[in-house]
């Protein structure tokens, strides 16, 4: 068990080197960042290009997986940008203080590909809790 880690989080926390599989899965999720900010940059260059200043970044929550950031139009309190001129459909989300958060072709591609990392690491943790207190 990780102490430090599990006190952290406020749940049991398995300690690396116990479980690869889990380490992995840990390694993957700390490196998210660097692949959303990958990812953003890719997909801007795939709007159009008046529309490349409002897609912000992507971005990961679990349990609703990877999403497109765009800007908020302040004035009319809609997107800057939906979608126009791709070829995949843009879903709204949800909007949060200047953002508009999408569910589009290439955030599904993400979901499919990578998955929802912290649900699986927060599954592993309980399946290897369960199998060391036995």
């Amino acid at each position: 068990m990780d102490l430090d880690e599990s006190e952290s989080s406020h749940r049991t926390a398995v300690a690396a080197g116990v479980s690869p599989e889990l380490d992995e899965l840990k390694r993957q999720y700390h490196g998210l960042e660097h692949l959303l900010d990958e990812v953003a940059k890719r997909l801007v260059l795939e709007v159009p290009e008046w529309a490349r200043i409002y897609v912000t970044h992507c971005v990961f929550y679990p349990q609703l997986g990877f999403l497109t950031v765009v800007t908020l139009n302040p004035t009319t309190r809609r997107s800057n940008y939906e979608g126009e001129g791709m070829d995949d459909e843009w879903n709204q989300m949800f909007v949060t203080e200047g953002n508009i958060y999408y569910k589009n072709g290439r955030m599904k591609e993400m979901d499919h590909d990578v998955g929802d990392l912290y649900c699986m690491i927060s599954g592993k943790h309980e399946i290897d809790t369960v199998v060391e207190d036995d």
